[in-house]
């Protein structure tokens, strides 16, 4: 079970796997396939077995157990990880990943850590939030292309529960893909 809250809607995924969703709708970030706000959860159609869910602004991500990523709603950024700048009214699989072990997002760029211990990131990068050493967007940029490796320092700070947390002034090594362990920068 999981539950995320975006900008104006919030998602849950109960022990079926299901996913819930509610809220404003204004850019698709329900996954029903409208633009309707929702008052009471409407269970998302088309995907099953969720894992896990994160929402950002105007866009979710979600999880399948399986380990391929899924979302849907608002896209110039590039945050749906699909090749493109359209946003989509339903779940569409994000491309190039898959054995991804947790998901993250923010306002709108999203971050996949792999089972292999890998970090992987696309979407708005015009504050360096992929820490790929760029501020770009581009429509290469909207696939997740940028990995970092075992022994990088990541702009991220891990818990061993795997929930990621952005931070300005935080720093990490991947030393084992199980077991992250954070230190920050003076």
């Amino acid at each position: 079970m999981a539950i995320a809250c975006g900008n104006k809607h919030t998602a849950a995924v109960q022990a079926d796997g299901t996913l819930w969703i509610w809220g404003t709708n204004d850019s698709g970030q329900l996954g029903d396939g409208t633009r309707t706000d929702r008052l009471k959860p409407v269970k998302v159609q088309g995907i099953s077995e969720i894992a896990g869910v994160v929402c950002g602004r105007e866009h979710t991500v979600a999880l399948k157990q399986g380990g391929t990523v899924f979302s849907w709603g608002a896209n110039g950024s590039g945050q749906l990880g699909d090749g493109t700048k359209t946003e989509k009214l339903r779940p569409v699989q994000v491309l190039g990943l898959a054995k991804v072990a947790a998901i993250a997002g923010g306002s709108d760029f999203n971050l996949a850590l792999k089972k292999d211990g890998t970090l992987w990131g696309w979407g708005s990068d015009v504050y360096g939030e992929l820490g790929d050493a760029k501020t770009l967007e581009s429509v290469e940029e909207c696939l997740p292309d940028y990995q970092f490796t075992s022994g990088e320092d990541l702009p991220c700070h891990f818990l061993q529960s795997v929930q990621i947390f952005y931070q300005d002034r935080g720093q990490m090594k991947i030393d084992d893909p199980l077991f992250l362990h954070p230190s920050h920068l003076p």
